[in-house]
């Protein structure tokens, strides 16, 4: 399962508690700001923490969607990308 929270400390911190709730053999990964990639690494539940820049515009996000490949799931919880 990949999870989408690219910046917001609080933000990020409060929607890991949902992270408990999902299955014990869901792996997560995590897309988060660069910045914040020490902190997700360290939040339960969170197996890779992937940092990506949106400063790199569309030649950063194409790059990181062939990096990423394909999951079963996806939670996006950053409201500028839909």
């Amino acid at each position: 399962m990949l999870c989408i929270r690219l910046g917001a400390m609080g933000d990020l911190l409060h929607a890991s508690a949902s992270l408990a709730l999902l299955p014990p053999d869901v792996e997560v990964h995590w897309l988060t700001s660069p910045m914040y990639v020490p902190m997700v690494s360290r939040l339960p539940r969170v197996s890779l923490a992937i940092p990506w820049d949106k400063t790199t515009g569309w030649r950063g996000y194409c790059h990181l969607i062939q990096q990423l490949g394909q999951y079963d799931a996806v939670i996006n919880w950053h409201p500028s990308l839909k």
